[in-house]
């Protein structure tokens, strides 16, 4: 069990997240989900999906770096 500190930090962080996920468009967002929460491989999420294996790396890649900027506080606050 995580310290009561901790747990808010993490539920914090969390909400977050999903706030910044749904900034994404929704086929972006589903690539990302999948990727990362589900561990799917690119080809895997084509197939699933029926999107281009392309387009899936595109949604991938620019999804990722959209996440990255608008969290970035959460880098510079861990590196402290």
């Amino acid at each position: 069990m995580l310290p009561e500190g901790q747990a808010a930090s993490t539920v914090a962080e969390r909400l977050d997240l999903d706030a910044a996920l749904a900034t994404l468009p929704a086929h972006a967002r589903l690539c990302v989900v999948l990727a990362y929460s589900e561990r799917m491989s690119h080809a895997e999420i084509s197939e699933s999906t029926a999107i281009p294996l392309g387009t899936v790396k595109s949604h991938i890649a620019r999804g990722s770096a959209h996440l990255r900027e608008l969290l970035q506080g959460y880098g510079e606050r861990n590196e402290r």
